[in-house]
């Protein structure tokens, strides 16, 4: 796995061995970046349920000016870490160990961005999402990785689908507030 584009482009991004994480592949990373690049530079991003970092790290390397990740595993966190020390990202990096459903919640900054893959099978996306208004800036918008066989509604509290994209057993959703683009 490695950084696709921008400033870190073709660092390598290590995932612990097994398969607790399930790394976004890089077809899927690219095709979400090529999707919502006009909004990445200067923005503040959010990597719910993290895993390796590579979403986050990625924005990074393509101008994000923070990110923020968060992720219940310690294994996941330590990974984070390590690949954000080995890339040089630290300085623009927050890193939370906590349930991203709960930590959501907390948390006080506004993004431009939100990124959320929860793991497969828990169904986890509309709980989630509905504790997000408060969280992503008026233009913002939010980016859900999930398996192609969950139904990703057109509506979801005060968010809209604008659009939804398939790549085998993932499927990709992008929100923003109902008023917005």
């Amino acid at each position: 796995m490695r950084v696709v584009s921008g400033s870190a482009r073709g660092r390598r991004i290590i995932a612990p061995k097994g398969t607790k994480i399930r790394p976004t592949s890089d077809r899927v990373k690219e095709a979400i970046f090529n999707t919502i690049a006009a909004l990445v530079n200067q923005s503040d991003f959010l990597d719910l349920f993290a895993g390796t970092g590579s979403m986050g790290i990625e924005a990074l390397s393509r101008g994000a000016r923070s990110c923020t990740f968060i992720d219940n595993s310690p294994q996941a966190i330590k990974c984070v870490k390590n690949n954000l020390s080995n890339i040089g990202f630290e300085d623009r990096s927050i890193v939370m160990l906590g349930d991203s459903t709960k930590m959501v919640t907390k948390l006080t900054q506004t993004y431009d961005i939100i990124f959320l893959d929860p793991p497969y099978g828990y169904n986890l996306v509309m709980e989630i999402m509905k504790n997000l208004k408060l969280l992503l800036k008026e233009e913002g918008i939010i980016v859900v990785e999930t398996e192609s066989k969950i139904e990703l509604p057109s509506q979801c509290d005060t968010f809209r689908l604008l659009k939804k994209s398939r790549y085998g057993d993932t499927q990709v959703g992008y929100y923003t507030h109902k008023g917005g683009n």
